[in-house]
């Protein structure tokens, strides 16, 4: 299982959580927090001793209507009655939400470059586009939305993806050429550096929000939803044992 950090639990994913988890041990996951003044959905990292790490940052959205735009202009959400809206980012910066990604990952580099002191061991690095990090925007809803998008982004640079499935594919496969090398310890100091709480259930609950019914607790999917199962399916036959050993069948069969 992944290595999983969290910052503010009642934004975290649970579907994407799920997946996350489904990582092997070599993969560090960080899930909302703030760098740089930047919010950063997820940021996975692989240990690696003799090649760069890879080093993935995603942005997460969550829709449910139909987005348009190009790689570089202002993006548009498709409402209710088919008109089709301008989304404005809160950063001007950011344009549309692949922008946005891409400068959560810049700043997300440039503080490991600058508080790298906190977490490498026994090195340090000398250029911030060192910490080569790559985009993603994962985009999730209703497999009915069909985005008109670009198949990729025009510089090449960063990823989007509308299937959760194909992203966690992507992040398994990924390979950098270039880059740092972090050790299972060093990225164990970086989680310590963010101030990261360890998620160490398989079953993750949201904090209740400040105003409106709280919201039942959400089971992680794959292999921890089926270990879930099975503990109840075990739970339950120890109480039919039970119940037999208390009540006898009154027709049994003598010696």
């Amino acid at each position: 299982m992944a290595h999983i950090y969290i910052g503010n639990k009642s934004q975290v994913d649970p579907e994407v959580l799920g997946v996350v988890s489904t990582l092997n041990d070599e993969y560090w996951a960080f899930a909302e927090f703030n760098a740089a003044g930047r919010n950063v959905d997820w940021f996975i990292a692989k240990a690696s001793t003799d090649e760069p790490s890879v080093l993935i940052m995603t942005e997460l959205k969550r829709i449910s209507r139909p987005l348009r735009g190009a790689f570089d202009g202002i993006w548009e959400r498709q409402d209710d009655d088919g008109k089709w809206e301008e989304i404005i980012p809160a950063n001007s910066s950011d344009r549309n939400y692949y922008w946005q990604a891409v400068n959560a990952t810049n700043a997300l580099a440039q503080w490991l470059w600058n508080n790298q002191a906190r977490f490498l061991h026994d090195h340090s690095i000398d250029k911030p586009l060192d910490f080569r990090i790559w985009p993603d925007l994962l985009l999730l809803g209703p497999e009915s939305v069909q985005h008109r998008l670009p198949y990729r982004p025009d510089s090449g640079f960063g990823m989007w993806f509308q299937s959760l499935e194909k992203w966690i594919q992507h992040v398994r496969a990924w390979r950098p050429r270039h880059g740092v090398t972090l050790s299972f310890g060093e990225l164990e100091s970086l989680a310590e550096a963010l101030d990261l709480e360890r998620c160490e259930s398989p079953v993750f609950t949201f904090d209740p929000p400040k105003t409106g019914p709280a919201p039942a607790p959400v089971e992680i999917e794959g292999f921890f939803g089926w270990l879930l199962q099975l503990d109840q399916r075990v739970a339950n036959l120890e109480r039919e044992l039970a119940q037999q050993q208390r009540h006898p069948a009154a027709d049994r069969s003598k010696d």
